[in-house]
């Protein structure tokens, strides 16, 4: 999966296949000239990801590291988010790869 390092609410989000992976090694010269073009992504491969329900998630909480000597922690109550589909790791299908809040309230 790519995204831009910018985005957010599931924009800028496409899954590599061999056509875009020849494209970025060209305009990122194999790795060259990473950190020097403008245009920043995030490329991410998932090895064997957790599943829940047969689907992608990731959950969403916040932690507030007040004080470490002696620690003293903060946390708010969190959710987790699950992709729109079930996990195929031959898919195509953005929504599979995306635990999204704002593409899930699209859907539903």
């Amino acid at each position: 999966m790519v995204k831009d390092s910018g985005s957010h609410m599931g924009n800028g989000i496409f899954i590599m296949n061999e056509e875009y992976e020849e494209e970025f090694r060209g305009v990122y010269g194999n790795g060259t000239l990473c950190g020097l073009e403008k245009s920043r992504k995030i490329v991410q491969k998932y090895v064997k990801p957790l599943l829940l329900l047969d689907r992608k998630f990731d959950i969403r909480m916040f932690l507030l590291l007040s004080s470490s000597n002696p620690y003293m922690a903060y946390m708010h109550e969190g959710f987790v988010k699950l992709s729109l589909h079930p996990y195929d790791q031959n898919s195509n299908i953005k929504g599979m790869f995306a635990a999204n809040t704002h593409q899930s309230e699209k859907f539903f």
